[in-house]
């Protein structure tokens, strides 16, 4: 009897064991994507008003997260957002809108961050832009007295097609991890980093052929699913509040350039 208990005890952990070793290995090894016709069953089951005509590309942000740019029946530009979990593929987001949207992957690593969008086609339009901006402010009170410059780094990327993917990477993504590291753990100083006067924040524009800024018609339409990874739109930032500084050697300053 007590050979039998033991066998029987045995037995309940190698499939403990067994049973922890599938579920492993269905989280960390995911298969490969769906079909687009799959895709775009699953996306049309969504409930909101886009209907999905064409999935133009399927970009693996890693091995468990993926962004698929679409058009749909109304000739709209979207893109939705996967995710591997339990398994299954599954859809995190459905999404047709007229701003540059951040996915956070994980929030507290910013390596994991990725700009993405998917506008219509348009040859007009010949540069994205993407900044980092922190505006100046001055706080204190009666024995203290602190200015924080402003901060404003950018990057531009061709217009190539219509969708695009890019992560949060090079300087931009140094400081930001730096600065958000800074207002965490140095109190009083840097409490109020993240404010709402004095707001560390990612801004985007584009610019058409003549070096202006390019508008596109609003469009919002959006439906959350049932993984965890969702977008976030970013502000739009009009190109006349961006700060072109040159070293004016005769005032012993630097000056703002952009006459815009």
């Amino acid at each position: 009897m007590r050979n039998k208990k033991i066998i029987l005890g045995v037995v309940a952990v190698i499939l403990v064991v067994l049973a922890n070793i599938i579920y492993l290995a269905a989280n960390l090894f995911p298969d490969e994507f769906l079909s687009e016709g799959e895709a775009i069953k699953k996306l049309n089951q969504a409930e909101n008003a886009i209907e999905v005509k064409t999935v133009q590309d399927v970009v693996f942000l890693d091995k468990k997260h993926v962004f698929m740019p679409f058009i749909s029946a109304d000739n709209e530009y979207g893109f939705s957002l996967w995710e591997w979990i339990n398994g299954k593929w599954r859809l995190s987001e459905k999404t047709v809108n007229s701003s540059i949207n951040i996915v956070k992957q994980d929030e507290n690593d910013p390596s994991t961050y990725y700009f993405v969008w998917n506008f219509p086609e348009d040859e007009q339009i010949k540069k994205i832009n993407i900044y980092l901006i922190r505006n100046r402010s001055y706080r204190g009170n009666d024995e203290d007295f602190y200015y924080e410059p402003r901060l404003q780094m950018g990057a531009s990327f061709d217009r190539e097609k219509s969708y695009g993917v890019v992560p949060l990477s090079g300087g931009m993504l140094k400081v930001y991890k730096e600065m958000s590291g800074i207002s965490k753990e140095n109190g009083d100083m840097f409490s109020n980093i993240f404010s709402t006067n004095n707001e560390l924040y990612f801004s985007w524009n584009m610019i058409d052929q003549k070096g202006e800024v390019a508008w596109i018609e609003q469009r919002n339409s959006s439906y959350g699913g049932d993984a965890k990874v969702m977008s976030e739109s970013i502000f739009f930032e009009d190109q006349k509040d961006i700060e072109f500084l040159e070293w004016k050697e005769d005032e012993g300053k630097w000056q703002n350039t952009n006459k815009k």
